[in-house]
């Protein structure tokens, strides 16, 4: 598995959900070069958190690049970006 983005910086942003579809653990960083020992947090694949097993994170929060990797490739990452 190779880090991707999941979505480029924003200073428009204002929402960004991002929901793991996988059946596998989502390590997603705030910041470039996301790896399973340098992430910001993980979704696992029944994850809980937020809206429906999304995480929420509020442009005000963060605006800058968001990366991810899972710890096997399976699936996908569903990411809605809301802007000012």
């Amino acid at each position: 598995a190779s880090s991707v983005t999941l979505r480029a910086a924003n200073n428009g942003r204002r929402t960004l959900i991002i929901q793991n579809d996988s059946n596998r653990t989502l390590f997603v960083k705030f910041g470039s070069g996301a790896s399973s020992t340098s992430y910001t947090f993980k979704l696992s694949s029944n994850d809980s958190k937020g809206i429906g097993g999304a995480v929420t994170i509020k442009g005000s929060d963060y605006s800058g690049i968001v990366t991810g990797i899972w710890d096997s490739v399976n699936g996908n990452a569903y990411v809605t970006e809301v802007l000012a």
